[in-house]
């Protein structure tokens, strides 16, 4: 049951029409967007990290995340950016509010590669692609070679 609740708009850095309503008494904040007679509300997550050092919570009232070139960027509803490099979404579960991401070293190399070959249709230039898929492939090397010294070679 909600006890008490205070809106504020923030026009300063948000389009004119976002609100945002606090909830004292959860302390949750809940994002509307006026529309005509409509109103839109927007779900924030949570992000998590799942990377081999464990989970971590990483953000939190995200309304927006992309994944770049080396990177994932994330938005909160504030407007402020995190940067999450070699990561890759792995799970958005609106239920929960939760948005995880899969972290490792060989997601940037591989996200380059793919743009590699992306460019390389328009601009038929495949040096670009070439070297960018040497990388990858060292790098995955690199990471097999790891797990062997840690856990040994399989038969």
């Amino acid at each position: 049951m909600v006890r008490s609740l205070e809106k504020r708009s923030l026009s300063k850095k948000h389009p004119p029409r976002l609100d945002l309503t606090l909830n004292r008494a959860t302390g949750r904040v809940h994002t509307r967007f006026p529309f005509g007679r409509q109103a839109f509300l927007v779900c924030e997550l949570k992000v998590h990290v799942n990377s081999p050092r464990g989970d971590e919570r990483v953000a939190e009232d995200v309304v927006y995340a992309r994944v770049e070139a080396d990177h994932v960027l994330l938005r909160d509803v504030l407007g402020a950016t995190h940067e999450i490099s070699d990561a890759l979404i792995s799970t958005i579960d609106i239920g929960k509010e939760s948005l995880f991401l899969r972290q490792s070293s060989i997601i940037a190399p591989f996200l380059r590669f793919l743009e590699a070959c992306q460019n390389m249709e328009t601009t038929r230039n495949y040096t670009e692609a070439e070297e960018s898929w040497n990388d990858l492939k060292a790098n995955g090397d690199e990471i097999v070679r790891s797990l062997w010294r840690k856990h040994g070679r399989s038969p």
